[in-house]
């Protein structure tokens, strides 16, 4: 019928092989604020290549997590933000660590992906260029294993600063966390009683 169906994926890799059931690719755990589109897995959907044009049809294959941090009247105020880190604990006692960033598998016919190798329980959001946290809120993506994130989750985020000093947060979820779907984190410290801060280098 002039038709053909087509499969892809972004962003690419030369690496991840040719069997489109079991696409070998890495979500990084160090993923820097300037970089989203490189960190930004999608998957087309109901692809069809026709004589006279193609019309791909991509959704996003992780869960993205938009953070903000806003330290004014903390001890991080006037403090330079260098990176956030989001840690998802196990959801049961006993259980593996969640699969958060790392090595993943991906099924293009069905649009499914599934961690496994080499993985690990958080991912660090970076900005390259240290924020000043006086003069406004800090603002970034962080792409995550949707998988890793379920009703119940506990997770830790620690804000690391330029001069040493940290602010971490423990909490919790109440959703199952799902694929192409953007998760609001706001951190206003100042109005947060589970705040814990600390000096980096007196913890390392």
């Amino acid at each position: 019928n002039g038709e053909t169906p087509l499969f892809a994926y972004y962003p690419y890799s030369a690496n991840a092989g040719s069997d489109r059931t079991a696409i070998t690719l890495s979500l990084p755990t160090e993923q820097d604020v300037t970089r989203f589109g490189d960190y930004d897995y999608k998957s087309s959907v109901s692809s069809v290549a026709k004589a006279s044009s193609t019309t791909l049809d991509f959704k996003g294959l992780m869960s993205v997590i938009r953070i903000s941090v806003n330290a004014v009247d903390t001890e991080l105020a006037g403090c330079h933000l260098t990176s956030v880190t989001f840690t998802a604990l196990p959801l049961n006692e006993g259980d593996a660590a969640p699969a958060v960033s790392g090595d993943f598998v991906l099924n293009l016919e069905t649009r499914t992906t599934k961690f496994g190798g080499t993985t690990y329980d958080y991912a660090r959001l970076v900005w390259p260029t240290s924020h000043d946290l006086a003069e406004s809120v800090a603002v970034g993506n962080v792409q995550i294993n949707p998988d890793a994130v379920h009703n119940g989750t506990k997770y830790v985020v620690v804000i690391d600063t330029e001069e040493g000093k940290r602010a971490t947060v423990t909490t919790s979820t109440s959703k199952d966390f799902a694929p192409n779907t953007r998760y609001t984190m706001t951190l206003n410290l100042a109005n947060r009683t589970d705040v814990v801060y600390s000096d980096i280098a007196t913890e390392e």
